[in-house]
């Protein structure tokens, strides 16, 4: 993840992963954090890992988002600024996210 001018700490990335229903939208999603896992490149890129959580079998969809992190946001959602990864090339059966 290219992170810029912000520190990892300055964000948060979670992977989202749960049940697709028959539009493939993710139902009932779980968010789990993702760390840092090496130090960043001298361009500002982080590499980070996480795992998803399959709680059932059956059809599971996942995405990866990055929000910000500050212990003065009452939440994630507050500032309004979500990222989520473009879509891959030639998907034909929905976004899931």
């Amino acid at each position: 993840m290219a992170l810029g001018e912000l520190a990892p700490e300055d964000v948060r990335v979670e992977v989202v992963g749960g049940r697709v229903n028959d539009e493939e939208d993710i139902v009932e999603p779980e968010a789990r954090p993702m760390a840092p896992s090496g130090p960043a490149t001298g361009e500002g890129t982080v590499r980070y890992a996480g795992e998803a959580r399959l709680g059932r079998p059956g059809p599971f969809g996942y995405t990866v988002r990055v929000v910000p992190c500050h212990p003065l946001l009452a939440s994630t959602a507050e500032l309004g600024l979500v990222a989520y990864p473009d879509a891959p090339e030639g998907m034909t059966n929905g976004d899931l996210r």
